[in-house]
C-alpha cells in the first residue's frame, strides 16, 4: 500500500511539474507578444512622427 501511495504521489508531483511548467512557457511567450507588440507600435509612431516633421518641414520651404 505505501508502495502504491508513493507512486501516486510521484505521479502527482510530475503532473503538478508539467502543469508548472507549461504556465511558465504561456506566460512567457504571452509577455514576449506583448513585449513585440509594444516596440512595433512605438516605432509606428516614430515613423509618424519623422513623417509629420518631414511634411512640416516641406510646408515651411
Amino acid at each position: 500500500m505505501h508502495q502504491l501511495l508513493n507512486g501516486v504521489s510521484d505521479h502527482a508531483d510530475a503532473v503538478a511539474l508539467f502543469i508548472g511548467a507549461f504556465v511558465i512557457a504561456l506566460f512567457s511567450a504571452l509577455l514576449t507578444y506583448w513585449l513585440t507588440n509594444r516596440v512595433y507600435a512605438c516605432a509606428d509612431r516614430q515613423e509618424e512622427w519623422a513623417a509629420l516633421q518631414t511634411e512640416r518641414r516641406g510646408l515651411r520651404l
